[in-house]
């Protein structure tokens, strides 16, 4: 009998264009409501969210951005870190761990008051193309 557990996690597809561009880009993530290049940041946040957001429920994406939605100070954004953390520990599905824990990379990298906002911005675009993509199931 084949045990999977046996088998390493499967991780986000690196050939995934919109997923590396927005790991490559994480500056243009922090500061998304200055981006000279915004259409082309939200066609990466929506295809990343089309093929890499398969797995998390909208209930758990809308309970992520509950608790960073009202943050808009950059030491707010870093005391959640570990609640992002807790909320990939308790996922099931490798893919959607590796979502949360590429959020909690992004919202390491939040400095400045305005990168929090822009942050919070962010999460809300993931969450409005989730119901776009995956609303229906």
């Amino acid at each position: 009998m084949n045990d999977r557990r046996n088998y390493p996690p499967r991780r986000p597809q690196e050939d995934d264009t919109s997923y590396k561009w927005l790991k490559d880009n994480v500056s243009a993530i922090l500061s998304l409501k200055t981006f000279e290049k915004l259409d082309v940041l939200l066609n990466h946040i929506n295809s990343f969210v089309e093929h890499q957001c398969k797995n998390l429920s909208a209930s758990q994406l809308r309970n992520i951005f509950s608790k960073i939605r009202a943050k808009r100070v950059a030491s707010e954004i870093q005391l959640n870190r570990p609640k992002l953390a807790y909320a990939a520990a308790r996922q099931t599905s490798q893919d959607a761990r590796d979502v949360i824990d590429f959020f909690e990379k992004i919202a390491a990298k939040v400095k400045s008051d305005e990168q929090a906002v822009n942050f919070v911005a962010f999460l809300e675009a993931i969450v409005a193309y989730h119901k776009f993509h995956h609303g229906k199931k």
